[in-house]
């Protein structure tokens, strides 16, 4: 559902309760905000907000993640959720077609409550951290490119300490600034399972899939080696995979707790290394868990062949675009 900014009233209430109350340091918000009159008939499980809910969480962070499309909430009911969360930092993600809405919503935030730091990251953010700040003067701080380290280093972080933090960009007395650039990281094994438990999964039902299925987002690697000129490359150029052991371990816990049916792979490339991808699907087969869960992946046809594409339908794969 989009945002439509008629909030002054519902501010000015929201300000009379948020005087008698504090908000915590460590507790962040991230919403999703779309365009109003939008049409998408099955929004998609936020893989990288339920990422970075996982990495706050393993650092002791209290978080809520908001999906406005997926839970159909309105401006205002957005901010009756701020008020009662008293976040410290409400962190947005957006691509360009978003950025509008995702700007008004800040600006909202701003009038509810000025000592709330915002943060906005995503694609848009990324390519134009600068511009955006420029252009949108309710962001605080601008993420560029990955921010499973950066997110924890801004919760724990003092505003005059901000310059130290790599990979932003972000506004304070004397300007805009933009500090030293963050390298990917490279041992994502590290990472921890994306929080999922945080979302209302229910509201997830695949409406693109034959028996509508709930279907998780999932990344075997990050990056991609190709410059294809429509493609932002947001992962980078330099691939990092997760290894294939940790792969499985995390298909067998959103089995267990989430009772996952449906995988899409959202690796840029999936089929990149044939020697990896027939030891994912080996691996699939010997756990069983093509018997569970059907999924789809992302490729190119100059990486795929057709004893490939055989192994990979026996373990399950259904779809490839």
């Amino acid at each position: 559902m989009g945002i439509e900014l008629k909030n002054e009233e519902i501010i000015g209430k929201l300000v009379k309760t948020t005087d008698k109350m504090n908000t915590l340091k460590e507790r962040v918000l991230f919403l999703t905000i779309y365009p109003r009159n939008l049409f998408i008939p099955s929004p998609s499980i936020p893989y990288n907000l339920s990422l970075l809910g996982g990495v706050l969480k393993r650092n002791g962070i209290e978080v809520k993640i908001i999906d406005t499309l997926a839970e159909k909430m309105n401006s205002k009911d957005i901010l009756k959720e701020i008020d009662a969360f008293q976040p410290a930092i409400v962190g947005f993600t957006s691509m360009t077609y978003q950025i509008y809405a995702t700007a008004k919503m800040a600006e909202s935030v701003k009038k509810w409550k000025k000592e709330i730091i915002t943060v906005i990251g995503g694609i848009h953010a990324s390519a134009l951290p600068i511009l955006t700040l420029q252009q949108f003067p309710f962001f605080d701080i601008a993420v560029i490119n990955e921010g499973v380290d950066t997110i924890v280093e801004i919760v724990k972080a003092d505003k005059k300490d901000w310059q130290k933090i790599k990979g932003i960009a972000f506004k304070d007395s004397s300007g805009i600034n933009l500090t030293e650039g963050r390298e990917f990281k490279k041992n994502i094994d590290d990472l921890p399972f994306p929080a999922y438990e945080l979302l209302k999964l229910n509201k997830y039902t695949s409406y693109w899939t034959r028996r509508k299925r709930m279907e998780f987002p999932m990344f075997s690697s990050f990056g991609c080696p190709y410059k294809c000129t429509f493609c932002s490359r947001p992962q980078g150029n330099v691939v990092r995979y997760f290894s294939v052991e940790r792969l499985m371990e995390e298909i067998n816990r959103n089995i267990k707790e989430f009772d996952m049916s449906s995988i899409y792979f959202w690796d840029d490339t999936f089929t990149l290394n044939k020697k990896r991808v027939l030891s994912i699907c080996e691996e699939i087969l010997k756990r069983g868990y093509n018997k569970k869960v059907k999924w789809k992946c992302l490729s190119r046809i100059d990486t795929i062949d057709l004893e490939m594409l055989k192994f990979m339908k026996e373990a399950g794969c259904e779809h490839i675009e």
